[in-house]
């Protein structure tokens, strides 16, 4: 996968930052991350809402990497957030 992502954009995914970028960024954001993430690290998710600014982030626990896409709560707050 990260092989087709670099073709398609010629940039190496690991030299994307978004705590980097997030300063220039003013489009509303909101960042969901489960505390038990074992894929992505929630310091990763926190670092990048408080770089962003008026980010907001919703911290839940217990939904992994995969739950928190299906979990009703979540669904809810993303469906507010765009609303």
């Amino acid at each position: 996968m990260l092989t087709l992502l670099y073709d398609a954009i010629d940039v190496d995914v690991h030299e994307i930052s978004v705590p980097r970028c997030a300063p220039y960024l003013h489009q509303p954001a909101l960042f969901i991350h489960s505390t038990d993430d074992r894929v992505i690290a929630i310091e990763d998710s926190l670092d990048s809402a408080t770089a962003w600014p008026g980010a907001s982030h919703l911290c839940v626990e217990g939904l992994g990497h995969r739950r928190i896409l299906v979990n009703p709560a979540v669904v809810a707050a993303a469906i507010e957030f765009v609303g």
